[in-house]
């Protein structure tokens, strides 16, 4: 069940957010700085390795992530248990918007977690991560058990 978490922290992004100070006539462009990107051109499921994966924190959130002891902090779960060991309940921040403004609920984690586990998703690195995740069901719009 620690390498769920561990997996959640590092591999399971799920909504884009940016803070930056943009003039009002650019609020639709996102610029992303980096002296390389990725041959995934942006798809957090693709790979999970150095350097690849250094631009997604300013793009992407995931559930979880690792502090600088490398336990399992807070990201986008405020919190989370074990519910049988099987099953861990995630309990997802409030306020979260995706890009497109969007609110994250715990139906957009069961939508991330349902694309890993289909055809397209299982050829993606996570995906392969991701086969021992039997499935996400949402409890309600906040809490999501995987």
């Amino acid at each position: 069940m620690k390498q769920l978490v561990r997996f959640l922290a590092l591999g399971l992004p799920c909504a884009a957010l940016v803070y930056a100070a943009v003039p009002a006539a650019a609020e639709t462009t996102l610029r992303i700085g980096t002296t390389a990107f990725p041959q995934a051109r942006g798809n957090p499921f693709v790979g999970v390795s150095l350097p690849s994966t250094l631009p997604w924190s300013a793009v992407f959130d995931t559930l979880t992530r690792l502090d600088d002891q490398g336990r399992a902090a807070p990201g986008l779960a405020l919190d989370w248990r074990t519910e049988d060991e099987r099953t861990w309940v995630f309990t997802l921040r409030e306020g979260v918007t995706f890009h497109n403004g969007e609110p994250l609920t715990a139906a957009a984690v069961v939508n991330a977690v349902r694309y890993l586990g289909s055809r397209d998703g299982q050829t993606r690195t996570l995906g392969a991560l991701l086969r021992a995740v039997k499935r996400a069901e949402a409890r309600d719009d906040r809490t999501v058990a995987i």
